[in-house]
């Protein structure tokens, strides 16, 4: 492969990271989540109240098997429940990453 072909073409938007725990995995994005160095959020659900984690969180927490979240500014930890396969969760996961945009100070 040509060097320069390599060092032109972009990473991709989001990095999935498998972890020791099979419920568990990271996603590594190119574009900050959030301004705040990290929103931790292992909750269920926030009846129907915006989560005070921000947009990521709550969306995040909304998806169908999806128990737990924690967002750091270019990465975020997800847990699932056994009753999914990631192949049923993680898709949503990923278009919802690479989509996201946020005004965040450098």
């Amino acid at each position: 492969m040509n060097a320069l072909l390599f060092w032109k073409r972009k990473p991709p938007a989001c990095r999935v990271q498998q972890c020791p725990a099979p419920n568990v995995r990271v996603y590594h994005v190119r574009e900050a989540l959030t301004d705040q160095g990290c929103e931790y959020a292992w909750h269920t659900q926030f009846e129907g109240e915006p989560n005070p984690w921000g947009a990521v969180a709550d969306t995040l927490l909304r998806m169908r098997g999806v128990t737990g979240v924690w967002v750091n500014r270019y990465s975020v930890t997800v847990k699932k429940t056994e009753a999914f396969d990631w192949t049923e969760v993680e898709p949503a996961i990923i278009e919802f990453l690479a989509a996201f945009k946020t005004e965040v100070p450098a």
